[in-house]
């Protein structure tokens, strides 16, 4: 496995660190694989595997960018990527997904009470093919939160939208392999929030929150055609759900506010049938543990997230369920710890060992790093790679793998942060990584 998140030295800044776990739950990156480490805060990562590498994004909100980590835990380039900006309103949100040949990242691009949602095509080796970025959604008013996956054909893009001035309502929109929208207007999938979405072969399934955890099957037309609830304890609320698929069964892991904040996950047949009704805890509250990701090594789970109070640090836990449902680490494996934050991981899997992305504030900024995780739970990056250490701040990092490299994607924000755009940036990283480079020039690769 590979787990990113966020890594906080110092109560104002954030770095991005990773780390991989082998599938017996042994951290092979201990102090975990420095991703970002640019001046400022970096949010958010998130994490995907193309089947030879882990692409990693994140944000700094103002700059959202990517880099790429190959199985080793090296990063192929250190000037993490650009991937949009704009002069007059901030780029956040971004999500990844992998088509069998080329990336596909979506983002927001919004300012106060309007935001758009934007998509671009990029090569695994780093050419980006829609250097004008592509237009997927329009709104007069605010949206967050987006999720892509892929059918074989097209990308569904999702994400919360509130067009609707009294609730926030999911919506979503396809693309084609060649940039074309095939719903400009969106489509509106259901009422909620904090979308997560994954293809199970035949259908999508969208899992959101609106106090309870929802789902709805989808089919490649973008069509609902039933909905469920996955998860309730009313009247206290869940949000911010992840969803994999592990070839029979969906897998989603979500935070639940009974006394504090609980991680828990539950699988989910491909008709829509919930097979742990009552849920699977993974972490027990008391603090706040927030933030999960979670991957497949065909044969376990493997959950990521942050954990610690707000008045303190955050580290980086993880923990595998097998695929009958049965909690593996009772004891959560321990990714990265230390006197600053590390949050906001996202996870990976390679074939071989997961890649964690993270943001991480151990150099006074928010930076992106990463670390990879055998499936026997061992870091094999003790110290985090740093994918971006770039001055200002990286935040947000997301994960995907293209089959030989990972591709890391972030936000970041220069300084003077009143001054300057968000922008989303993705990168490859080498040996002596420096600043990031636009998406809409070139992508960097993680070696």
């Amino acid at each position: 496995y590979f787990v990113v998140w966020v890594d906080s030295p110092f109560s104002n800044y954030a770095d991005i660190y990773g780390a991989r776990v082998d599938t017996t739950g042994v951290v092979l990156d201990t102090n975990g694989i420095a991703i970002s480490t640019l001046p400022g805060s970096e949010h958010h990562p998130s994490i995907a595997f193309d089947g030879t590498n882990y692409l990693v994004t994140w944000s700094d909100y103002a700059t959202t960018y990517c880099a790429r980590v190959d199985t080793s835990g090296v990063l192929l380039d250190s000037i993490p990527i650009v991937v949009a900006q704009d002069t007059s309103y901030e780029s956040s949100s971004p999500s990844v997904a992998f088509d069998g040949t080329n990336y596909f990242i979506a983002w927001f691009s919004g300012q106060l009470s309007k935001d758009e949602v934007y998509g671009t095509r990029v090569e695994t080796s780093g050419v980006v093919i829609d250097t004008a970025a592509i237009l997927l959604s329009m709104s007069a008013y605010p949206g967050r939160a987006s999720s892509s996956s892929f059918d074989g054909t097209n990308y569904f893009t999702v994400w919360t939208d509130s067009r609707d001035t009294a609730n926030s309502y999911i919506y979503g929109a396809r693309v084609d392999t060649f940039g074309t929208i095939l719903d400009p207007a969106g489509i509106n999938l259901m009422k909620g929030k904090d979308p997560a979405i994954a293809f199970d072969g035949t259908h999508y399934l969208l899992a959101g929150s609106n106090i309870d955890i929802k789902g709805a099957r989808i089919n490649t037309a973008g069509t609902v055609f039933d909905t469920v609830t996955i998860f309730s304890i009313s009247p206290n609320r869940c949000d911010d759900p992840a969803i994999v698929f592990d070839e029979t069964n969906y897998f989603v892991t979500f935070v639940a506010w009974p006394y504090g904040s609980y991680i828990y996950c539950m699988r989910i047949d491909t008709s829509g049938v919930v097979l742990d009704t009552n849920g699977i805890v993974i972490s027990h509250g008391g603090v706040y543990d927030l933030g999960p990701s979670a991957a497949f090594d065909d044969s376990s789970y493997f959950v990521v997230w942050y954990h610690g109070t707000h008045e303190t640090t955050f580290d980086i836990y993880g923990a595998r369920i097998s695929s009958t449902g049965v909690l593996v680490d009772t004891i959560p494996i321990s990714i990265a710890a230390g006197s600053y934050r590390q949050w906001y991981p996202s996870v990976t899997f390679d074939g071989t060992n997961y890649f964690v992305v993270w943001q991480d504030n151990r150099n006074g900024y928010a930076d992106i790093y990463g670390a990879r995780v055998t499936p026997a739970g061992v870091v094999l990056d003790p110290v985090g790679i740093p994918i971006c250490t770039a001055p200002s701040g990286q935040y947000k990092p997301s994960i995907g793998f293209d089959g030989q490299n990972y591709c890391v994607i972030w936000r970041w924000l220069p300084f003077p942060i009143r001054l300057n755009p968000m922008v989303i940036v993705s990168c490859r990283k080498t040996k002596d990584s420096a600043m990031g480079l636009s998406v809409c020039k070139t992508v960097a690769m993680i070696e």
